[in-house]
């Protein structure tokens, strides 16, 4: 796993990285390196979970829509309900899903 130049670290939440080990391998076998491009940088939507460090941005590019798709399904196993991994058009956002929120609070 790599982080983009720029992509800030601090204010991440141990969740999160988590998450981004959890998936890894998925990466690994496919023989691609798991580049994070946001945490709790860049520009997002106002509310979100990015600016909590509770979100990343992962980058998709390298693989072919078939075999991204193939990783979300196999992702979404691997981390089960406390997470939520969007496919978008250009990247991956892996963020804690309101399951894991509510477990996070009740901690």
């Amino acid at each position: 796993m790599i982080l983009k130049p720029g992509v800030r670290i601090r204010g991440t939440q141990p969740e999160i990285l988590l998450g981004l080990q959890i998936i890894e391998p998925l990466f690994v076998a496919r023989a691609v390196v798991l580049v994070v491009t946001s945490l709790n940088d860049g520009e997002h939507m106002p509310a979100s979970l990015h600016y909590l460090g509770l979100a990343a941005d992962l980058r998709s590019r390298e693989l072919t829509r078939d075999q991204q798709r193939e990783l979300v399904r196999e992702a979404r196993q691997r981390l089960g309900e406390c997470y939520e991994l969007i496919l978008e058009p250009s990247h991956f956002h892996v963020e804690l899903s309101p399951i894991g929120l509510e477990q996070r609070r009740a901690a």
